[in-house]
């Protein structure tokens, strides 16, 4: 991962070159091209522009023998707070998401090619596009622009870009194939992938070639990791968290609750000292998974052909299908009947005679609807077309022009959700008493047919599509003391539409204890864009940008950007932007629908004092939240300087700091402020008649503002070493000291960097030695640690005079090793080890209450991790 060097065409060839198996009459023909770099639409032979860029190399990619984007990204240093992996479908509905900067996936622009794509058409409370719909295999490079670019791209491009740039062309036959499996013997991977190519651009006038891909990956159980291993977390200073709401379940008195006996069969009975001695234990590690089961196929297709006078057809076309299936704790007994609002109380009556109850008065039953495993299974399909026409020097012209489809279709299919009105209507009467002839716990004894209507198979759907059509040109204009002026022109029409249709029994309300995503809507946008490079002087240019959007469901928005470049030295340059930016509303954000989940709280009304066996310091709540028409689009300004330094051709470093602020932020209030200023927001928080908080009504709103700054530090150094080989090193780092927060408009800003989830500082350091046919590397990955608390309001940790190193999440830092052998052009074996050291995740205390006790946005519970890799090419 680099930013590549300064003085020229060297580095973008080492960038852009085609695989060693492509024509040669291809690369050369490369050689010789100016290309396009993220963040400017004008060709260049200048790799460094004015903003700094990243680019991770597919010889990187092959070193860390990652099978997904997502798996690349995530050690990204800039990507930060609000990135999710696939792993976790209860977050994530089996998609990633990059966040660079900390400020969202929303903020972060993913472009294939330079094009948009359609974002994940199952998207919640937030809006991306999935990085895992495309096929690693057809990846030539990742190019990541740490700088807003509104002025070029249009909405999203708030944080920066991540620009996927996919192999152009191959010519033969190529096949990779790889195994993995953890130290512990779980989380075993298959993948393979075959490459076809036929036609040389340049004898034949055309290339068509595609990739096939396919990767699987087994699960790893929360319970067969150390801190998982149960959800007695008394050895960690923390309250054993297995529940008297088991399976099949515990019996109590009706009128004081007094323990009376469990039902059996019971896997665990608490000891004396657990939370509820005695009594039937359900551990929710056995049902939690720190990676789901996974299966992702693809299909890639590209071609170039020419068509006489110049003019070359492009095209390209994707088909990818990703299904994971999560498995996750079954529904709580008490949480589920107190969301009945029919029911009178939050436990089931066992009559007298019910062969359940052994007792001569009516006993209370506390279980939980295990019955069925849990299980959500996310589905993704998605599907890209692009097909245009390019020249270069078309009367001093290079133009482009393209039409693109896009879509994403995901099916999440839950099995093991119970139906509210079967529970109130079937197993129980409206006392809450059992059906005399229902065995709880024991699926088998009971009617088929009533467990089939009690477990219905659920399924949702998400669909979200673009379709544009652009085209652009970019020339030289007049001449300049340094050089000419280059201009690039260009214009886009695109159709967006999007849609989210809950489960017939979820829309409802038929299952309460499953999330809820509603909402339907569409729009056209129109742009336009400009940008003029100057050469001001031999040593000084200057760049100036600026696009006008015009949305049909809010008006129009223009965005301009300047940048600077002065070479001080013929190795030394120094640069600076300025850009604004912006964010369109999103369509799940603009409609009429809503979205239903669960909030984890602490209500200030019930809990004034911290105390961690309070309930109601640590409660989930019902938070519903609806979409806004009236929604203004986000708006950013930020800034970035930087120098850029090459003691020797192939070396480099940069530094660059960069400052964003982002105003009338979309976002419902947070849960925690609104509670801490409920007198502010009548009818937001709805409580039940003994105080307590029965559900939380949100909207989203152009709220406050985010404030961040913070230093991007990437060097890169190659070197030939006598009887040693080639040594080199590649290193980026990111420090992020100041993320200040303000939660709505006029509110006191207040720095949440060092807190929950907002590492101030991540960085990522690779030494490699090639000699001969053999490759290695070392690669040192690290995330500084951050407090427990959300933000510095919260910082009067639960535990700080009993266990108080939970109050923070410590630094996690892993080593990662590659060993590759190429005995001939064609063939190469790789072998990697992830996290050698076999380091575990930080323990992260706010995450037991799902049973994993850490955080998957920066860890992994996976352990060390082997791979081996085979490619062979047939000449």
């Amino acid at each position: 991962m680099h930013c590549r060097p300064l003085l020229a065409a060297a580095a973008i060839v080492a960038a852009s070159t085609p695989d060693v198996h492509a024509d040669d009459n291809d690369r050369s023909e490369q050689r010789l091209q100016a290309v396009e770099v993220t963040g400017s639409r004008l060709r260049r032979t200048d790799a460094e522009t004015t903003a700094p860029v990243q680019t991770i190399g597919r010889e990187e990619i092959v070193r860390s023998g990652a099978v997904s984007l997502s798996e690349v990204l995530n050690k990204l240093p800039a990507n930060n707070k609000g990135a999710f992996n696939e792993g976790n479908t209860v977050d994530g509905y089996g998609a990633a998401a990059i966040s660079l900067r900390g400020l969202g996936p929303g903020s972060t622009l993913v472009l294939i090619n330079g094009r948009r794509v359609a974002p994940f058409g199952f998207t919640g409370n937030a809006t991306f596009v999935d990085i895992n719909q495309i096929p690693i295999a057809a990846i030539e490079r990742v190019e990541v622009l740490l700088d807003g670019a509104s002025a070029l791209y249009g909405s999203d491009a708030v944080a920066g870009v991540v620009n996927v740039i996919l192999r152009r062309s191959y010519r033969g036959i190529e096949v990779t194939g790889g195994l993995g499996r953890s130290s512990h013997g779980d989380a075993t991977e298959r993948q393979a992938s075959a490459t076809f190519g036929v036609g040389n651009r340049s004898a034949d006038g055309y290339n068509l070639f595609a990739v096939v891909s396919h990767a699987d990956q087994d699960p790893v159980k929360a319970s067969a990791r150390w801190h998982t291993q149960s959800a007695d977390f008394r050895g960690f200073g923390l309250p054993d968290r297995r529940a008297p709401d088991s399976y099949p379940g515990n019996l109590y008195t009706i009128d004081n609750g007094t323990f009376l006996q469990p039902l059996q069969p019971c896997a665990t009975i608490g000891d004396a000292g657990a939370a509820s001695p005695g009594q039937c234990l359900y551990d929710p590690t056995r049902d939690s998974e720190d990676v789901v089961r996974s299966r992702r196929d693809a299909l890639f297709v590209a071609g170039t052909a020419g068509l006489g006078g110049g003019f070359e057809l492009f095209g390209d076309a994707a088909l990818a299908r990703n299904v994971f299936a999560g498995q996750t704790r079954s529904v709580d007994g008490t949480t589920f009947l107190d969301s009945v609002r029919t029911l009178p109380e939050p436990f089931i009556r066992l009559p007298v005679g019910h062969p359940q109850n052994p007792y001569p008065n009516e006993v209370a039953l506390r279980t939980r609807f295990a019955d069925q495993p849990l299980v959500v299974t996310p589905t993704t399909d998605t599907e890209r077309v692009v097909v245009g026409v390019r020249r270069g020097d078309w009367e001093g012209w290079d133009v482009e022009s393209g039409l693109l489809w896009s879509r994403s279709h995901t099916r999440t299919t839950t099995t093991g959700a119970v139906r509210d009105s079967v529970i109130a209507g079937e197993v129980l009467d409206a006392s809450g008493r059992a059906s005399p002839t229902f065995r709880f716990g024991d699926p088998a004894a009971n009617d088929p047919a009533l467990m089939a209507r009690l477990y219905p198979q659920l399924v949702d759907l998400g669909r979200a599509s673009t379709a544009s059509i652009d085209a652009r040109g970019t020339r030289e204009v007049f001449l300049l003391p340094g050089r000419p002026a280059q201009l690039a022109l260009g214009t886009e029409l695109r159709r967006e539409r999007y849609e989210s249709t809950p489960d017939p029994l979820t829309a409802a309300g038929e299952v309460s204890a499953i999330f809820l995503s509603s909402g339907a809507g569409s729009r056209t946008v129109a742009a336009a864009y400009a940008e003029l490079a100057l050469p001001i002087a031999p040593t000084l240019e200057a760049s100036l940008a600026a696009r006008w959007d015009r949305y049909s469901d809010f008006g129009s928005t223009v965005n301009p950007k300047l940048g600077l470049k002065w070479k001080a030295t013929a190795n030394v340059a120094l640069r600076a932007t300025y850009t604004t930016a912006f964010r369109a509303p999103s369509l799940s954000e603009t409609s009429q629908g809503q979205v239903a989940g669960v909030a984890r709280v602490r209500d200030p009304v019930t809990c004034p004092v911290s105390d961690p066996v309070n309930p109601n310091c640590d409660l989930p709540v019902l938070a519903v939240t609806v979409g806004n028409p009236a929604l203004k689009p986000e708006r950013a300004r930020s800034a970035t300087a930087g120098i850029v330094a090459e003691p020797w051709r192939d070396a480099s470093l940069t530094v660059d700091a960069f400052n964003i602020r982002r105003r009338a932020q979309i976002d419902y209030i947070d849960p925690a402020f609104l509670l801490e200023h409920e007198a502010d927001y009548p009818g937001y928080v709805v409580r039940k008649p003994d105080g307590t908080i029965d559900h939380l009504n949100l909207q989203y709103t152009n709220l406050g503002e985010t404030r961040v700054w913070g230093i991007d530090l990437s060097a890169r150094a190659k070197a030939t070493v006598a009887d040693l080989g080639r040594v080199g090193i590649d290193g980026s780092w990111e420090w992020l000291p100041h993320y200040w927060v303000a939660q709505t408009e006029g509110a006191q800003s207040v720095d949440w960097a060092g807190y929950y989830e907002q590492p101030k500082s991540r960085g990522r350091v690779a030494l490699s030695l090639d000699r001969g046919p053999w490759r290695s590397s070392l690669t040192w990955n690290y995330t500084r640690g951050y407090q427990r608390a959300f933000t510095p309001s919260e910082s009067s940790c639960l535990y700080a005079t009993t266990t108080p190193a939970l109050c923070s999440v410590p630094a996690w830092s892993t080593f990662d090793i590659f060993l590759g052998y190429a005995p001939a052009a064609n063939v190469e074996i790789g072998f990697v080890v992830n996290n050698i050291g076999n380091v575990q995740a930080p323990f992260d205390e706010r995450f037991v209450r799902r049973a994993t006790a850490y955080n998957p946005a920066f860890h992994s519970a996976v352990g060390r991790f082997f791979r081996l890799t085979a490619r062979y090419a047939f000449r």
